[in-house]
């Protein structure tokens, strides 16, 4: 009788696990390339990124990038295969990278490795945690206040609350009637803010750009459209204070 090869049962495994309906829906994504090959993508940190290779002949499937290689990667703020956005990246795209990558890859065997000296390691691992700390110092080099004045307006007379957005992320709750003054920290650069509410809110999204260590502050206005019976909730002005 045939002994398993338990590296066999491993891909066979992981390729059964691959075919789940889970791996067709964000935040991954399965391509078929040539070769009765296919691809699972996952979307991490707003890339598209390589993460099994699926055999679809043999029924095996294999890790393309595991977790402490895309870590290390993500640490350093580099992409290892492309810089696509993950919601505008098509298959042509992913398919193009991938075959481009795996082309470029070296045929290289255990005998053409050789050991990295712990010094040049020691000193690719601080120039990471450098750049590390860098990123996360300007994700945070920017304060915003957003402020809307105590019964500003006449109406409403009850008391009306709604989400004030970041490029989509809520970051405080409005209030009509009490006012607010928000405050909260972003990276430097385009940013767009706006209001969200289940219904009678209207806004249009306000664009804005911003330098690192710099501090705004928004004034925030709303008027009632009789018309549409609702409240537009917009930015009145925007000034740099420091």
């Amino acid at each position: 009788m045939r002994q398993s090869d338990p590296l066999e049962s491993t891909a066979g495994a992981l390729y059964r696990e691959l075919s789940a309906d889970k791996y067709r829906h964000w935040p991954y994504e399965t391509v078929s390339l040539d070769d009765e090959m296919g691809l699972v993508n996952e979307a991490i940190c707003g890339y598209w990124k390589p993460r099994f290779l699926m055999d679809y002949r043999t029924e095996t499937a294999c890790e393309f990038m595991g977790a402490a290689v895309r870590g290390r990667l993500d640490r350093l703020g580099a992409d290892a295969i492309w810089h696509q956005s993950a919601s505008s990246a098509g298959n042509d795209t992913v398919r193009t990278a991938v075959l481009r990558t795996m082309r470029d890859m070296p045929d290289a065997g255990m005998d053409d490795l050789e050991m990295c000296p712990a010094e040049r390691f020691s000193a690719w691992l601080a120039e990471g945690a450098a750049v590390y700390r860098e990123m996360q110092v300007l994700a945070k080099s920017v304060l915003v206040e957003v402020h809307l004045d105590r019964r500003r307006h006449t109406l409403p007379y009850v008391e009306g609350k709604y989400a004030i957005l970041l490029d989509g992320r809520k970051v405080g709750v409005g209030n009509f009637i009490k006012g607010y003054t928000l405050r909260f920290r972003t990276s430097p650069g385009r940013h767009v803010l706006s209001a969200y509410a289940f219904g009678g809110i209207l806004t249009v999204p306000f664009e804005f750009e911003t330098v690192r260590d710099g501090s705004y502050r928004i004034e925030m206005d709303y008027k009632y459209v009789f018309r549409a019976t609702a409240y537009r909730v917009f930015v009145e002005s925007i000034t740099r204070v420091a």
